[in-house]
């Protein structure tokens, strides 16, 4: 389903782009009230008679019945065209088109320049264009193309009328100037389209702005750039928490069938206190695509209080939203005093329902250093109180900031991907260079003892990752986790922590290198508080069944895997046919493994490089539980699922000479 939203774009812009009328000059002000046409054949072709009249069909449509025999009254609503719900069709007069939404549209071009040529004289012709945008908006008709020679025009506009397209002869010979403390565009109608254009300075490049009972629809951005976005105040020393300037590349609030392709989004510095700098901002959206964009160098503003937070994608109260294929990088949160820390994440799920997050590059976010506070946090993906799917995403480099106390109990401010309170799945994703918070100064013997705080590669809290009973946590790769270096031992590795949630199956991961932090002051001072290292760590709270088989656990500087607070009686995994080699400890004594777990060097390709690939010697090759599908790997697939992140995948290694199965378990 999600490929065909991405090639979206392409039908809602053939809306709006009218063909054969190039050069069109002539306005209108309003479109004519249609006509209404009927065929008496039944038929959805065009007469003689009704030359001059271009009107789209609905294939079943019939009219051989007439009006005033079947009693039904006809609807022909000014602007509309199309089927009027009477067998017969409501029409567009001469000069305007049928779009695909059933309204009106003309087929006028204007022309925009930086200078006209004889000025006074502007009429919108190639040779006499406008000088400026909101003069070729201000006569425009419902779809018109509005083009734009090579130069750079203000901005501070606001499109206002239907279908309109504006479109660059080229994304870096058009530049669109925003005002210093506002919006370069504001968009108030349906069906408007962007291509080919740069958009700079001010604190937000384009908004949409809908409403709860006035939504807007089908809105395109095409080959678009929004840069040099910038707050245009500081925060005095003396505010905490008052000082908040908001800066988005484009914010969609309550827009349906939105599509954002192939666009650019770098060099934002903003915020303030309790303020984001966002790359892309869906509110209350529907049916929106966000795919092969390009989001980097966003950061938050450094204030007294608790610093601003940079986000490269958020999704917020929206519904059947797709994000793929966007390569976001160097995201990092604005240095802080006091407060909670700002959050720096690539992309952000919250309370929203069937999301799909899918085959994303997010690198090197960071957090910044929080005096007297606790630190900068960091998420390459983080889900919250929402349904979503993430699939095929690559996170790396990810790093948290230093503060200057622990994060209370449990949560670890550094995380590949983060799953709160939410319902989905986890497939496929390679998770690597992950690392916790460290601190660059302190006294073992000061009051407030700075602490390095903990890393995790996918933390899994109040969640439920089942769905009809298939996997949802699987295929995935996580590699290089680090707790973060403090004076005290505090900041610890996770590749995997779960912590209180519903039904959940972990199956065929690769969890490798999890690393403890490395404290700074003596072991006699240190405090050991924290959930200690491990490869995957149970947090008590668990209500349903969780079943942990078919993984790779290897290089852990601690535990394989752990169940940590738990009191007898409490439920924990049921854990088989997992491999741990080279963990400090295999299981906790609060685990129960059985007795098909296996402790065998597992024989990767190169870890030097990151390939978790096995070698055609390993022994996890086809020994997974025996009722684990194996059909998707390549044959010979020995009718067994290889152990780790490519058990059951097309990246399989095969055992030659092995038996093949078409469709296994047999």
């Amino acid at each position: 389903m999600h490929d065909g939203r991405l090639s979206r774009f392409v039908a809602i812009v053939s809306t709006i782009v009218v063909t054969g009328c190039a050069g069109t000059t002539e306005k209108q002000e309003s479109p004519p009230a249609p006509d209404e046409v009927s065929y008496s054949d039944g038929s959805n072709r065009r007469s003689a008679s009704d030359s001059g009249k271009l009107v789209t069909f609905d294939a079943d449509m019939t009219s051989s019945v007439p009006d005033e025999v079947s009693g039904c009254i006809p609807a022909c609503p000014q602007g509309f065209c199309g089927n009027n719900g009477c067998g017969s069709s409501c029409a567009c007069s001469d000069g305007w088109q049928c779009s695909q939404e059933s309204q009106c549209i003309c087929a006028e071009v204007i022309w925009v320049a930086e200078d006209s040529a004889e000025p006074g004289v502007e009429d919108g012709t190639k040779d006499h264009p406008y000088a400026s945008l909101a003069a070729a908006l201000e006569g425009a008709c419902p779809g018109a193309t509005i083009r734009i020679l090579p130069g750079q025009l203000s901005g501070g506009v606001v499109v206002d009328v239907p279908y309109v397209r504006i479109a660059g002869s080229d994304q870096s010979e058009v530049t669109i100037s925003g005002p210093a403390d506002g919006t370069n565009m504001l968009i108030l109608a349906d069906g408007v389209g962007l291509s080919d254009l740069t958009l700079a300075g001010g604190r937000r490049g384009v908004a949409v702005t809908g409403k709860a009972d006035s939504r807007l629809h089908s809105i395109a951005l095409e080959r678009v750039r929004v840069t040099n976005l910038q707050a245009k105040i500081e925060c005095p020393d003396a505010a905490y928490g008052v000082c908040a300037e908001q800066l988005d590349g484009v914010l969609l609030d309550h827009v349906d069938g939105a599509t954002i392709m192939n666009c650019k989004f770098d060099q934002f510095a903003g915020g303030g206190d309790d303020s984001d700098t966002v790359g892309v901002r869906l509110e209350g959206c529907a049916d929106t695509t966000v795919g092969n964009c390009t989001i980097a160098g966003l950061s938050g503003a450094g204030s007294s209080g608790s610093g601003g937070s940079a986000i490269g994608i958020s999704v917020r109260t929206s519904t059947d939203v797709v994000i793929q294929s966007n390569w976001i990088e160097t995201i990092s949160s604005g240095h802080g005093f006091h407060g909670g820390g700002a959050f720096a994440k690539g992309i952000e799920v919250i309370t929203s329902e069937g999301i799909q997050v899918l085959d994303n590059q997010v690198e090197q976010i960071s957090g910044k250093h929080t005096e007297g506070s606790y630190s900068g946090k960091t998420a390459g993906i983080r889900v919250s109180g929402s349904s979503c799917s993430a699939r095929g995403n690559t996170i790396r480099d990810i790093t948290g900031g230093s503060g200057g106390i622990p994060w209370p109990g449990s949560l670890p401010p550094t995380a590949g991907v983060v799953f709160s309170n939410s319902s989905g799945e986890l497939l496929g994703n390679t998770i690597s260079g992950i690392t916790g918070s460290c601190v660059e100064s302190g006294s073992c013997s000061a009051e407030f003892v700075p602490f390095g705080s903990s890393a995790v590669g996918i933390h899994i809290a109040n969640s439920s990752l089942l769905e009809d009973d298939q996997t949802s946590v699987s295929n995935n790769l996580v590699a290089g986790v680090r707790g973060g270096d403090g004076w005290v031992g505090r900041g610890k590795g996770h590749g995997m922590l779960v912590e209180a949630g519903g039904e959940l199956h972990i199956r065929n991961n690769t969890i490798a290198s999890v690393e403890d932090c490395t404290p700074f002051c003596p072991p006699a001072d240190a405090v050991e508080e924290d959930v200690p290292t491990a490869g995957v760590s149970f947090l008590p709270g668990l209500e349903g069944s969780c079943k942990v088989e078919n993984n790779i656990f290897s290089e852990i500087e601690g535990y394989g895997m752990l169940a940590w607070g738990h009191a007898d009686g409490d439920p924990t995994p049921q854990v088989a046919y997992n491999n741990v080699f080279d963990c400090q400890v295999a299981f906790s004594e609060t685990l129960l493994p059985d007795s098909s777990n296996y402790y065998f060097e597992p024989h990767f390709q190169d870890t030097s490089t990151q390939d978790y690939h096995l070698l055609p010697t390993s022994l996890c090759i086809d020994a997974g539980a025996p009722d684990t599908p194996c059909s998707n790997e390549p044959a010979p697939n020995g009718c067994r699922v290889n152990l780790g992140a490519y058990g059951n995948t097309d990246e399989a290694t095969p055992e030659p000479g092995v038996q093949h199965c078409g469709n296994c378990p047999q």
